[in-house]
Parts: structure tokens; C-alpha cells; sequence
């Protein structure tokens, strides 16, 4: 198994790894999950400084085969979430490398047109300028439209191809003070009856750029799991499976926080603290929220 690492914003190649140990997790609605094991100890790793290589979120792994006729196969791909040391039974130093899907980005960016702010006007009202509404769609191409919005802040870039639009009867709103998740939002589509499946498939091209294609059933065809899958049915009136929730922590370096108090018959109150300095250096876009229940009097 080929251990490629790249660019997490731009999918192009930085460098082959060497690997003595991988794992990976793949599905539907779930974000690929894959470890690898790469020696700290030889020559190759010392002269590269292989730990300023192992960047969080900035960089990301692909485990490429290369063993199948043919072009070679993503096995699995994602940024970096973590990185930590380890030894081998003969006291020999080691990387461990966790990785996750690009999922992990899209549960720390937050639905709204873009540039959106402000988000209220002068009275701390709510303006709906940047809300997102979506009418005459399939479920498929309103998670499409959700992603690719999340793409136009500055560090927002991500290497996906999407699918075409489909026309369809779903209907969605999205406030943007709500500061809801992407990832969130892709999961209830999914979770509600007649949901659809996504995918953030990864793939490579000839000259080693990491891409994801993002792959979404039709309002008439809603599973895409492969073969090797099996299907799970997690929404809708016969789940197989109840009480189950996609989780996934935040980043813990965020490029843009809000904090948000009010809303429920009240005015509103947003504070935001922004800093370019990790996008500027080639960071993907992390953005955190947070909010308080009391009402904008009481605080």
C-alpha cells in the first residue's frame, strides 16, 4: 500500500511516506478513517524532518493500491487530525498518524451565503441576508449546494467535483445566525425518510493529485453504497439501526469563532474574532461556534 501525502486545499502531491503499518474504515455517511505507522528512525525520516511534514488539517494522507489491474485505487483519504510517538518492540521511534475523511473540515464551517456578515442590523436584529434557502431541488443537490458554498471563504478551497444539480420537490431553509454545521446539515438530509446517501469518494489522477468526488443519491435511487458495503437503514420508519449519531469534534485550531446569545423572541447578539494567519499559510478553514440559551437582556 502506497502512503501519499498531499495538500489538504489544493489535492496536489507533497511526498511518498514510508509506511511499516496502516489501517483503514470506509463507508456511506461516515467519514473514511485511516492510521498509519511511519518510522522516525531511518535515514529518509531524519533528513526529510518528517514531523514538519505531519501537519494537522494543512496536510493530508491517501493509502493508494496499486496492486489491482488497472489505475490505482484510494483505498482512503483525509487531513491529519492527529499525530503521535510510539516505539516498535526493538525501542525503535514511530509516528502515529490518524487521519480523517473531509467531513471532519465540513462539521467546523457553518451554513451561510457568502461573505456573510453581518448577520444583524443596526437594531441586533437578524437581516436573512446570508441565509441559505433552497426550493424545486433533490435532497442530493441541496447537501452539493451546501459544500460548495462552504468553498468561497478564503481557506475554504477543498479538491471536490461535484455531480450535476438535480431538479426535484425538496425544500430547505437555513438560517445563517443558526450557525449550523455543514456536516450536521448533510446528516439530517440523509437521516430523514426518504433521505439520500453521500460519499466523499477519493480518487487520484495520473499525476498523483488527490481529489474527492462528491457523490449523492437521487430522490429515486437513495443508496449508493457499494458492494463492499453493507447497507444500513438509518432513517425513515424501519431503521436498522436507532438512536445512532454522527459525531465529530471540532478542530482544535479554528481560523473563525462566533459566539451567538439570544434569539428565541429577542434580539440578537453575535461577537466574532477572525485571524488569517493559518489560511494565509495554507490552512483549510475552521470555523467555531458557540452560543448561550439566556436572553441578549439578561447577559
Amino acid at each position: 500500500m502506497r502512503t501519499l501525502l498531499f495538500e489538504t486545499r489544493t489535492g496536489k502531491p507533497i511526498v511518498d511516506l514510508e509506511c511499516t503499518a496502516w489501517s483503514c474504515d470506509t463507508g456511506v455517511l461516515a467519514p473514511d478513517k485511516l492510521d498509519v505507522t511511519i518510522p522516525a528512525y531511518t535515514a529518509r525520516s531524519r533528513s526529510l524532518d518528517m514531523r514538519s511534514f505531519l501537519t494537522p488539517y494543512r496536510h493530508s494522507i491517501a493509502l493508494i493500491d496499486e496492486t489491482v489491474e488497472g489505475d490505482p485505487v484510494v483505498a482512503a483519504a483525509g487531513p491529519i487530525v492527529q499525530v503521535g510517538t510510539a516505539q516498535d518492540d526493538d525501542g525503535k521511534d514511530l509516528w502515529k498518524v490518524a487521519c480523517y475523511g473531509p467531513e471532519r473540515l465540513l462539521e467546523a464551517r457553518h451554513i451561510r451565503l457568502h461573505p456573510g456578515w453581518p448577520l444583524l442590523n443596526a437594531q441586533g436584529i437578524p437581516t436573512g441576508t446570508y441565509d441559505m434557502n433552497f426550493t424545486g431541488l433533490q435532497y442530493g443537490t441541496i447537501m452539493k449546494r451546501l459544500v460548495q458554498e462552504s468553498e468561497k471563504w478564503p481557506g475554504g478551497e477543498l479538491p471536490i467535483v461535484y455531480e450535476i444539480d438535480r431538479a426535484g420537490t425538496r425544500e430547505r431553509a437555513y438560517a445563517a445566525i443558526d450557525g449550523k454545521p455543514v456536516a450536521d446539515a448533510l446528516d439530517e438530509l440523509a437521516d430523514v425518510e426518504n433521505g439520500v446517501e453521500y460519499d466523499f469518494h477519493p480518487v487520484i489522477a495520473d499525476i498523483d493529485e488527490i481529489s474527492w468526488l462528491f457523490q449523492t443519491g437521487t430522490d429515486t435511487a437513495r443508496i449508493i453504497a457499494g458492494p463492499r458495503e453493507p447497507v444500513w437503514n438509518l432513517g425513515g420508519a424501519a431503521q436498522d439501526v436507532r438512536g445512532y449519531e454522527r459525531t465529530l469534534s471540532p478542530a482544535a485550531v479554528a481560523t473563525e469563532a462566533y459566539f451567538t446569545g439570544g434569539k428565541d423572541g429577542d434580539r440578537v447578539m453575535v461577537a466574532r474574532a477572525v485571524d488569517t494567519t493559518l489560511t494565509d499559510a495554507g490552512w483549510p478553514r475552521v470555523e467555531v461556534w458557540d452560543s448561550s440559551h439566556s436572553s441578549v437582556s439578561i447577559q
